[in-house]
């Protein structure tokens, strides 16, 4: 479970991983500054606007560039 003492990478790495519709992807993660990039190949779109979605509800997350492509 996420703690207030994580760094807003881990946190999104693990909501990905707990969410049914993400869990089962490859999709790296990495911030600087509260700007987060999303990167990797997922199955359907609904996939990767998912990966958004869990990743923009994240503590820290100021700007969110999604650079994920549908297989």
């Amino acid at each position: 479970m996420a703690t207030p003492a994580m760094g807003v990478t881990d946190r999104i790495l693990e909501a990905l991983d707990e969410d049914s519709r993400t869990r089962d992807e490859v999709i790296e993660v990495t911030s600087q500054q509260g700007v987060v990039t999303l990167v990797g190949e997922v199955k359907s779109e609904q996939v990767r606007r998912a990966a958004e979605e869990v990743a923009r509800k994240q503590p820290g997350v100021v700007t969110l560039v999604n650079e994920i492509k549908v297989r």
